[in-house]
């Protein structure tokens, strides 16, 4: 594929839990049922900062409960405040939020003008099973906090590392993985190793595992809380 992608695609693509009637509406605030939600999206909530609005998508049973406690948007004058405070008093928890960040449009054009030639310089390649032991022996490095943090995982979509070249063998340094994130993007997690870190290694290996994303008609994402 090749998608020209702008930051309206984004938008829409964040938008698809939201695509269902609203129960509540005002200036800051827009409450949906969506019962085609996951179960792990039983409550999503997305912040839009070009307009300062919040929006809420919840699967019915969510509504039903929030229903019990005094969160009541038949009643109006609902806030963002009032409805996660139902959602504490119904004993739902929440996840923290993520702030997602994407490539403009100017630096995605770079990108994809680079050799591909660079990254072979940069000891970059892609992984694949036969590099178990490799990856293994990399995530032992790592503290382990990074490294959950970082959910790169040998099993995602596509799976990059930059590798050392010195004279004690094949060293993997810094690891990223992409997996698909709805049809448009594709979301990526990377980790360097803490005595590797300050080289570089994680900009020139970003802008590898970009290029590919790209190359398959994807939007690189990237979460962070």
């Amino acid at each position: 594929r090749d998608v020209a992608f702008s930051p309206q695609v984004i938008f829409d693509c964040w938008q698809v839990p939201f695509a269902a009637p609203a129960v509540y509406q005002d200036d800051r605030l827009r409450v949906v049922i969506n019962p085609q939600l996951d179960g792990d999206e039983a409550v999503t909530v997305l912040h839009t900062a070009q307009d300062g609005r919040t929006s809420v998508a919840l699967l019915p049973c969510v509504a039903q409960s929030l229903q019990r406690t005094r969160c009541d948007w038949d009643a109006g004058a609902l806030t963002e405040d009032s409805l996660r405070q139902g959602l504490i008093q119904a004993g739902i928890v929440m996840h923290g939020a993520d702030n997602p960040y994407y490539l403009p449009q100017r630096g995605r054009a770079l990108w994809l003008a680079e050799a591909e030639a660079e990254a072979d310089a940069d000891g970059i390649r892609r992984l694949g099973a036969h590099d178990a032991a490799l990856f293994a022996a990399f995530e032992v490095q790592t503290n382990p906090v990074g490294w959950a943090a970082a959910q790169v995982d040998l099993d995602d979509w596509a799976v990059f590392g930059l590798f050392s070249r010195g004279g004690q063998g094949e060293q993997l340094l810094s690891a990223a993985s992409i997996y698909p994130w709805g049809d448009s993007l594709a979301d990526v997690g990377i980790l360097t190793l803490a005595s590797a870190r300050g080289a570089g290694h994680a900009t020139r290996l970003l802008r590898a595992v970009g290029r590919y994303a790209m190359a398959k008609g994807f939007e690189l994402q990237y979460r962070s809380q």
